[in-house]
C-alpha cells in the first residue's frame, strides 16, 4: 500500500505501471538506466550501505518510491546506516530487471519473488510443538517457563547455568551451550563478570522489537491477500497480516476475521 493504492507483490508490471502512472514509471525507467549507464562508465567501489546497494540495483526513483519508507520504518534508523551486506542477503538475486522479466514471463528464481508458502494448519508455533517432541522422544527435557539467572565461566568457557522455575533454582552443567537470548542480557548474567568494557560495549546495543496487535473484525471476508506491505510513511502500521487466509482454522469463528497489526518498534 503507497500513495493510497494497492500493488501486487511480487510485482505485476501492468498493475505497476497502472497505479505509478506513464510520467513516474518513466522516470523509473530512466533512473535505473542512469545508474547503469553511470555504471559502466565510471566504475566505482562495491555499496557499503542498503541505500546506495538498493540504488545500484533498482535505481535512485525506485528506491525512494518502494524501498526507503518500509525499510527506514522496520529498522527505525536511516537507510545509509545499514550496511549493504544485509540487503544482498534480504533481497537476494534482485533487480528491476529481474522483477520485469518475472512480472512477464514469471519464473524468476529469487527469494522475494516466491508466491506459495507452506504454513502449518494452526500457525508456526505447531513447528516449535513439534520441535518439542522429537527433543523429548531423544530423551532431553524441555524446560519451559524458566529463566536462566546466571551463567557460571571459567575464562572464555562456560561451565554451568542456573536457572530458575517458579520458586526453584537448579543448576545444568553441560559441555555445550546455545544461547539465544540478547546479548545485552547475557554479558549481564555472566558470572564473574566481563571487563567494563565488554559490559560498556554491551549497552550501546539496540534492540528493534515487533508487535502484533490482533484486530476482530466483524466481517467473514475482509481481502484475498495473506499480507499488506503498508509502505506509506503516514501509518505507524508496517504490515497487516490477515491469519485467516493463511489458514481458516487460524479463526474458529467463521463469520469474523482476524487481522495482525504488525509494529517495528
Amino acid at each position: 500500500y503507497y500513495q493510497g493504492k494497492f500493488f501486487d507483490y511480487p510485482l505485476s508490471l501492468f498493475n505497476a505501471l497502472s497505479n505509478l502512472g506513464i510520467l513516474q514509471s518513466c522516470s523509473i525507467l530512466l533512473s535505473y538506466l542512469k545508474v547503469k549507464l553511470k555504471a559502466k562508465l565510471i566504475p566505482s567501489p562495491q555499496p557499503d550501505n542498503f541505500e546506495d546497494w538498493a540504488i545500484d540495483c533498482f535505481g535512485e526513483r525506485l528506491y525512494k518510491t518502494f524501498f526507503k519508507t518500509y525499510t527506514e520504518k522496520v529498522w527505525g534508523i536511516p537507510c545509509k546506516k545499514i550496511q549493504s551486506d544485509w540487503a544482498a542477503q534480504r533481497i537476494q538475486g534482485m533487480s528491476l530487471k529481474r522483477a520485469v522479466l518475472n512480472a512477464l514471463f514469471g519464473s524468476q528464481n529469487a527469494k522475494s519473488l516466491i508466491k506459495e508458502f507452506d504454513y502449518p494448519i494452526l500457525g508456526p508455533g505447531m513447528m516449535w510443538e513439534r520441535c518439542q517432541e522429537l527433543v523429548e522422544e531423544k530423551g532431553s527435557p524441555v524446560f519451559l517457563n524458566t529463566s536462566v539467572v546466571q551463567i557460571q565461566r571459567e575464562g572464555t568457557q562456560i561451565k554451568s547455568i542456573t536457572v530458575q522455575q517458579g520458586n526453584q533454582r537448579s543448576t545444568i552443567t553441560a559441555e555445550h551451550f546455545i544461547s539465544t537470548m540478547p546479548v545485552t542480557t547475557l554479558v549481564h548474567r555472566l558470572d564473574p563478570s566481563p571487563p567494563p568494557e565488554i559490559l560498556e560495549s554491551a549497552r550501546k546495543l539496540k534492540y528493534r522489537d515487533f508487535l502484533i496487535v490482533a484486530l476482530i473484525v466483524d466481517r467473514e471476508n475482509l481481502f484475498p491477500d495473506n499480507w499488506i506491505y503498508i509502505h506509506s510513511p503516514e501509518f505507524k502500521v508496517g504490515r497487516i497480516q490477515n491469519f485467516k487466509n493463511w489458514s481458516p482454522a487460524m479463526v474458529p469463528d467463521a463469520s469474523k476475521t482476524c487481522l495482525g497489526m504488525e509494529y517495528f518498534c
